[in-house]
């Protein structure tokens, strides 16, 4: 087994333990040290979401007892929707590079993509309900 395995191993299962104790971050951490020792960008979102959907489907087995099903059933319909338009930017991509199958298409900038989504997540994503909370919170106190 190579590095690059075993570094992999051990981030998702440290990762997937912040996720489970603190109950969100695992991802996004995954998703950054993914993206710093794997060189194709392709591979980095095609393992982040197998190891995502292990992950998640292994917490929604224990809990079970506790989903609500019209959560799920609301949910699984943009899960659909974003499955089919991936799949249609897929065979375009495919169809527009004339390649055979989708892990031979290099885009370079899919690695830079990764790294803004991870700021943008990480910060820039609550500055919009910052705001709106310091707006509300000062003009409550005039």
């Amino acid at each position: 087994m190579d590095t690059e395995s075993i570094i992999l191993i051990i981030s998702a299962f440290i990762t997937s333990s912040i996720s489970a104790v603190i109950g969100m971050g695992g991802g996004i951490i995954l998703l950054g040290i993914m993206a710093l020792t794997n060189h194709e960008g392709y591979m980095v979102i095609a393992l982040h979401g197998i190891i995502q959907l292990f992950s998640n489907t292994t917490r929604t087995y224990i809990f079970r007892e506790h989903l609500k099903k019209k959560l799920i059933t609301d949910f699984s319909k943009g899960v659909f929707l974003g499955l089919s338009l991936s799949a249609i930017c897929i065979i375009i991509l495919i169809r527009l590079f004339n390649v055979e199958s989708a892990s031979d298409i290099k885009i370079e900038i899919l690695k830079p993509l990764i790294g803004i989504f991870i700021i943008w997540f990480l910060f820039l994503k609550n500055l919009k309900n910052y705001s709106k909370k310091f707006i509300f919170y000062s003009s409550w106190s005039d």
